[in-house]
Order: structure tokens, then C-alpha cells, then sequence
């Protein structure tokens, strides 16, 4: 972490790498997913990769998930063969999941419990990142994804705050994303 500062119910953390931003949210989901009174746990993402750098890991915590009896709604921006395969994985393990759908333009969203934690990618890193998963599953380049994206040198900004109602109205108009549909 390059910095972290508190003003309030919000904390700001600036990370150096994707992937010690997303070291640091596993973390954080590790110690507060199963914790939480509120069993629904909404994710807004650009697009679905997590299963393609950590199987193992989003396995185990799909099986964690159904033991603490946690309903996960995944939304996710892209619809390319990548983000499909990914939310095939997370829907044969029980998650609600949906590609193609407008969200996480700005921002990447996680509510967990009263948390609403926002992640802000720079443009250049976003855009990397959907050119380099624009493509099917066997042809998409790991070790590019992970030296031009998550190993890249930036200045990623996590924003971690904690209001009830806000993220009650986040979780109620993302499950309302899955009525009347399957999962």
C-alpha cells in the first residue's frame, strides 16, 4: 500500500499494483465476508478475470460462501468470451451472475455487510485490461495480462465506506437486476 488515510466513516487507500489491490481485498473478504449480518454481497465489475489468476482461491470461497449461507450477486460490464467462461464458473458454484450489464463504469463496486468498497483503476490500466480479455479463454495472454496490468507500476485508489443505507440501496438495485431471470 502507497498510502491510506481516514476521514470519517471513509477510508482512502492507494495501492502501487493491481494486484496489491486485489491482495489486499481478498484479505478483506477473507475477514469480513463471513462476518457479516447481511447475507447478500453484491460485486460490480468491468469484467470477470479473478478465476483465471485464482481458481483455487474464488473455488474455496464459493464453498465458504454456501457454508455461511451468503447469496453473491456478481454484475459484470463485459460480455466477452472470458467474462462468460468466469461467470460459468461462479454460476455452477451459486452465484447470481450477469455479463453484459451497465455497471462499473467508473468504478468497480463491492458491498459487503454496511462496506461499500469502490476501486478506481486508471483509464490506461481499464483499458489494457479490456483489450487484453477481448478474446477467448484459450487465447488470452496471462503473462501479458498480469506484466501490463496487474504487475504495472500506478496509482490505484480504494474507497472504503461504511453507510448502511447506502449500501442497502446498492444491494436492493442489483438483486433487482435478477428478478424474473434466471441466474
Amino acid at each position: 500500500m502507497k498510502e491510506a488515510r481516514k476521514e470519517g466513516e471513509i477510508s482512502v487507500l492507494t495501492f502501487e499494483t493491481y494486484f496489491d489491490t486485489e491482495k489486499y481485498l481478498y484479505y478483506l473478504q477473507k475477514h469480513s465476508l463471513f462476518t457479516s449480518k447481511n447475507k447478500i454481497i453484491c460485486m460490480h465489475h468491468a469484467h470477470e478475470w479473478a478465476p483465471l489468476f485464482y481458481l483455487r482461491a474464488e473455488y474455496n470461497k464459493t464453498m465458504l460462501s454456501k457454508q455461511h449461507g451468503l447469496k453473491i450477486y456478481r454484475l459484470c460490464n463485459g460480455s466477452t468470451p472470458v467474462d462468460k467462461w468466469a461467470a460459468s464458473f461462479y454460476k455452477k458454484q451459486g452465484y447470481y451472475v450477469k455479463t453484459g450489464v451497465r455497471c462499473a463504469d467508473v468504478c468497480e463496486l463491492l458491498v459487503v455487510g454496511n462496506n461499500v468498497i469502490q476501486i478506481y483503476l486508471p483509464s490506461e490500466l481499464r483499458e489494457k485490461l479490456f483489450s487484453l480479455l477481448d478474446n477467448h479463454v484459450e487465447d488470452a495472454d496471462i503473462k501479458k495480462l498480469a506484466q501490463e496490468v496487474f504487475e504495472k507500476k500506478t496509482s490505484i485508489e480504494v474507497v472504503i465506506s461504511a453507510d448502511e443505507k447506502i449500501a442497502d440501496q446498492i444491494r436492493e438495485m442489483t438483486v433487482a437486476q435478477f428478478r424474473n431471470s434466471k441466474k
